[in-house]
């Protein structure tokens, strides 16, 4: 896992320049692009096996009471 964080890290560093770059064609460009991935990796983080059909928490104490059994 710390590998794979390695190399998107390297990615992402060498990506940065290019996507500032395209500012110059189109102003909102890069705010799209980094505004974009997060909202798109929360809504893929919604179908790990962890988070799949379970309610969010909204207090402290529904996080104390753990996670919900999983209908079958």
């Amino acid at each position: 896992g710390m590998g794979l964080l390695g190399i998107f890290s390297r990615i992402g560093g060498i990506l940065t320049p290019l996507v500032i770059m395209l500012g110059e064609y189109q102003a909102a460009l890069p705010m799209l692009i980094y505004g974009s991935l997060p909202i798109g990796a929360g809504f893929l983080c919604a179908l790990l096996p962890e988070t799949r059909d379970q309610p969010l928490k909204d207090t402290i104490k529904d996080l104390e009471q753990g996670p919900q059994p999983r209908p079958p």
